[in-house]
């Protein structure tokens, strides 16, 4: 069965970016593989780095995956699909995720341009760059 990689978070854009993959899956009759990658944020309470290492990591993989859930729920139920919950830079996790599932395309949403975004570039720009598919980039109306 054809896969379709969906890079969510938890921005105001994933819902444009779910809707859109749904029409895509339907149209190739693909499944569904929704990803959330997830890594230390930038302004993390300081007590964060008084817990044991495993603890933190456990914690922000637990939330991620409760997000996640979230949004699989929306799928419809005719709709193929499954999720995966990775530790890493985002856009690294991507790339190396739509290799080792083989998808079709990567759908993701273009948003961001926060200061240190402006700096370093997107996740979408990064992984529009380095990634070894099509990357199907969702803007919000």
């Amino acid at each position: 069965m054809k896969k379709i990689l969906v890079a969510l978070d938890n921005s105001n854009a994933s819902k444009s970016v779910l809707d859109a993959a749904v029409v895509l899956a339907r149209a190739e009759h693909a499944e569904l593989v929704l990803i959330r990658a997830y890594s230390v944020p930038i302004d993390v309470p300081m007590d964060i780095y008084y817990r044991p290492k495993d603890d933190i990591a456990e914690v922000l993989r637990k939330d991620a995956k409760a997000e996640l859930d979230l949004q699989a729920a929306k799928v419809p139920g005719d709709v193929p699909t499954r999720t995966l919950v990775e530790m890493g830079v985002p856009w690294q996790i991507i790339c190396e995720a739509a290799k080792r599932e083989d998808v079709i395309v990567i759908v993701m949403g273009a948003h961001g341009y926060r200061f240190y975004e402006r700096m370093l570039g997107t996740t979408s720009g990064r992984v529009v760059t380095h990634a070894d598919r099509s990357v199907y980039v969702v803007r919000p109306r």
